[in-house]
């Protein structure tokens, strides 16, 4: 049995006569008069009865239409879903992130690529750390992942997209607030309030860090989004080293840049080289590569 035999005896039904049916279907009539034999051969009964040149369903031709009707709307249904997910206006793109660029980066690109093609594409969106987005990409349930770099992913293509710089955040009567830039020898004689190393890639950047200066921090908070260390900074419980975000600003304290060469850390796009795009992933994908977007 074939697609073929089921479109033909659908149209069949509803036109009931032979020759007309094999016109519509831009076919022979002995053509459709053996599709219509060797399906009823496969399903060992008939499903027409002719009285002259106009036919009709058997009980059992009734029975099967119903199935055949519904095999084939939802046929129908896929195939629609298919070409809008490959029409590069109206397809869908899935994307992870990385929490840091959520309230800004993300927001600002996808309003550029809509307002730059005014497509009609559908962006399913979901923030998690590197290590989650990258086993999504990995497994197929992101399309493109904005996330640090990881190593050894050969099935995995990396291009940078922006840097993100590590600051000093402390509340603004704190004795380093009147600093315009300080060292990490300064901040090291504070309680530290900053990302947690064992989950967290900024955490284990700021740990390098102070390791290539030969300094050993005294972390009082681990944590793993800004929100939290800005929160817990703001209270007093330390002097936060944070990456330079637009969000630091609901908090009331004061930004100072470190005294340093090595802070910043580099967010990169990845997209899955295994796996098949269609043309609204690699519409989006192009555009990342040639727009410089600000986290401000």
């Amino acid at each position: 049995m074939n697609l073929n035999q089921l479109y033909y005896f659908k149209k069949l039904s509803e036109v009931k006569h032979f020759t007309k049916a094999a016109q519509e279907l831009h076919i022979s009539q002995p053509s459709l008069s053996y599709s219509i034999s060797s399906l009823e051969e496969e399903l060992g009964t008939n499903l027409i009865q002719r009285s002259g040149r106009i036919i009709s369903l058997t009980e059992n031709g009734v029975e099967f239409l119903k199935y055949a009707d519904s095999s084939l709307s939802e046929l129908e249904k896929g195939i629609k879903i298919v070409k809008k997910n490959e029409d590069v206006q109206t397809g869908k793109v899935d994307i992870g992130y990385i929490y840091t660029i959520g309230s800004s980066y993300m927001p600002k690109l996808i309003k550029e690529y809509i307002e730059t093609y005014h497509f009609e594409t559908t962006f399913d969106l979901f923030s998690s750390p590197t290590s989650t987005v990258i086993e999504g990409l990995k497994s197929g349930k992101f399309d493109i992942v904005f996330s640090s770099y990881v190593k050894n992913e050969s099935d995995l293509e990396f291009f940078p997209i922006l840097t993100q710089k590590v600051v000093i955040i402390v509340p603004k009567k704190h004795e380093l607030a009147k600093f315009e830039k300080v060292t990490l020898k300064q901040v090291s004689a504070y309680p530290i309030v900053t990302y947690n190393s064992h989950s967290n890639s900024l955490g284990v950047l700021v740990k390098n860090i102070f390791k290539n200066y030969n300094i050993e921090p005294r972390v009082v908070f681990a944590l793993n989004d800004e929100t939290s260390i800005g929160g817990f900074v703001s209270e007093g419980f330390g002097v936060g080293i944070i990456e330079d975000l637009p969000l630091i600003a609901q908090f009331d304290l004061k930004i100072i840049p470190l005294d340093i060469d090595l802070q910043t850390r580099v967010v990169y796009c990845a997209y899955n080289k295994r796996l098949y795009q269609t043309g609204a992933i690699r519409s989006f994908l192009e555009f990342v590569k040639q727009k410089e977007i600000s986290l401000y």
